[in-house]
């Protein structure tokens, strides 16, 4: 059994639709464990830098480089 992770990045990310096209992330076997992190959030919606909350950097790499 492996254990695999898919990390939500601007390579990994796409906005908006399913396509059996796109090329798979991950292959995996049976009894493979993999561990998806998401993330989620409009630009509008993301804190102000100074409210001391923290934004994960994927979030605004995916804003910044997903279209």
């Amino acid at each position: 059994m492996r254990s695999l992770r898919l990390d939500a990045a601007p390579d990994t990310v796409h906005w908006g639709f399913f396509d059996a096209a796109l090329k798979p992330l991950v292959t995996i076997e049976p009894g493979d464990e993999v561990v998806i992190s998401t993330v989620s959030g409009p630009p509008e919606a993301m804190p102000k830098p100074e409210s001391g909350m923290t934004v994960p950097p994927a979030l605004r790499a995916i804003h910044a480089g997903v279209t």
